[in-house]
């Protein structure tokens, strides 16, 4: 009983916590991924400020504004900024500043009107391990909940199976016929409902089976004084002088 309450509670453990951790899981890489598009963006925002206001008499930028403190301050770690713009002939030119990387990049963009476009780049890695930590959290708090409900779990099951095994055996004592231990109370109203049942059963049947015994003896007594007499009395007839009456 108790093995099968515990697999019983450790099966829905398991099933909510697939329900809520595989979601939560998904959330969270999406959510990782999207708050690093919004830093990128924000940053974009802010670098392009900049950057128009240095724009010269002819709408573009200067290339070596890239380069300055105030726009290194802004870059995210390990990130590349790249302008591409025309230059005077029209032809298309690209200035990059901060780190190189190698490998796959997480990248937002956005426009400079002339002056060109801006691109703002990060390592995809650095997203990926912040998404592999947060899926990690996640899995820890559904690990933990299912350690958690394991405990509880246990503990409730032998607080039922308990109580319903110890009714067994004292029903089958019972059943033996023994009728002296008391019917416990075990705090579960439907247990000591049952348990109330089966000791008002065992009183009324230790009583009547008392009684019974009662009337048995009080029987018995009677049958014994007449068959008593009767054998006295048959004890004188065989030694009586007729041998048929001894026979008989």
């Amino acid at each position: 009983m108790r093995r099968r309450i515990l697999n019983t509670m450790l099966a829905m453990l398991l099933a909510v916590g697939a329900l809520l951790g595989i979601p939560l899981s998904v959330v969270a890489w999406w959510w990782v991924a999207d708050n690093a598009h919004q830093s990128l963006d924000a940053r974009l925002k802010v670098i392009s400020d900049q950057l128009i206001r240095a724009e010269g008499p002819d709408g573009r930028v200067p290339p070596d504004v890239l380069t300055g403190e105030d726009v290194a301050v802004l870059l995210p770690p390990d990130g590349r900024l790249t302008l591409r713009y025309p230059d005077a002939t029209g032809i298309e030119r690209t200035t990059t500043t901060g780190s190189q990387i190698d490998g796959k990049t997480m990248a937002d963009s956005i426009g400079l009107g002339d002056a060109g476009t801006l691109a703002l780049e990060i390592p995809l890695d650095q997203v990926r391990d912040d998404q592999l930590a947060a899926v990690g959290i996640v899995a820890i708090v559904v690990a933990g909940s299912i350690v958690a409900g394991t405990v509880v779990a246990a503990v409730t099951a032998g607080r039922i199976a308990d109580p319903l095994t110890d009714l067994a055996a004292r029903a089958g004592a019972m059943a033996r016929g023994d009728f002296r231990s008391d019917w416990k109370m075990y705090g579960i109203a439907e247990l000591d409902r049952v348990s109330r049942a089966l000791g008002d059963a065992n009183a009324e049947i230790a009583l009547r089976l008392e009684r019974e015994g009662e009337i048995v003896g009080d029987v018995s007594h009677q049958l014994r004084s007449r068959l008593t007499a009767i054998q006295l009395r048959l004890d004188e007839l065989s030694m009586h002088s007729d041998p048929a009456v001894v026979n008989e």
